[in-house]
């Protein structure tokens, strides 16, 4: 009771093209299988016990899980196309309305230990580092030692090539810095 399954099978499972749907959760899977599990196609998230609010997720599975090259389109509109692993996307691109971030991912979130990118859409800056629990990690100033007697703590690249570089709160310059513009005019 709640399931239904229509498509094709293959020593009593389900096999090839088909769709089921859990009509109790919303649940529902449009694409091949193999041997009884999902292989590749897309699956809807229904409402219920969906804690990651997943809207949908098409591509790649194995042994049910996500795997391989997927988009995951979340409730809030988000996206997130990317490689994934055991379930979950560990390096791609993620759109939201805020900000696009290019790089590793753990939990979701953007993680990278060397190289992510993130552009966010309202203030046009850019970042390019070290991310940790979904945020770049931003040195403060009395973290960082001089160089040539400037301290230099950040570097942020505005989208139209200006660049920063001083203090950042909340991922946005603020305190001690020069901005340069493309120009070559210093501000401080």
């Amino acid at each position: 009771p709640g399931t239904i399954y229509s498509g094709e099978f293959a020593a009593g499972r389900f096999h090839g093209p088909g769709t089921w749907e859990n009509t109790l959760t919303g649940v529902k899977f449009v694409g091949k299988w193999h041997d009884g599990a999902r292989k590749e196609g897309t699956l809807t998230y229904g409402t219920r016990g969906n804690k990651q609010k997943l809207l949908s997720y098409s591509g790649g599975f194995i042994n049910n899980r996500r795997e391989g090259q997927g988009m995951v389109i979340f409730a809030n509109g988000s996206e997130l196309n990317g490689t994934f692993e055991d379930g979950l996307c560990v390096s791609g691109t993620l759109k939201t309305k805020h900000f696009t971030y290019i790089g590793m991912l753990k939990s979701w979130r953007p993680h990278d230990e060397s190289n992510g990118s993130i552009l966010w859409h309202h203030s046009e800056l850019f970042f390019n580092g070290a991310f940790a629990e979904g945020k770049p990690v931003l040195p403060s100033l009395s973290e960082v030692a001089p160089r040539r007697g400037k301290f230099v703590t950040n570097e942020l690249t505005l989208w139209e090539k200006n660049i920063y570089k001083g203090d950042v709160k909340h991922q946005v310059p603020h305190g001690r810095g020069i901005l340069q513009y493309p120009n070559f005019n210093f501000y401080k």
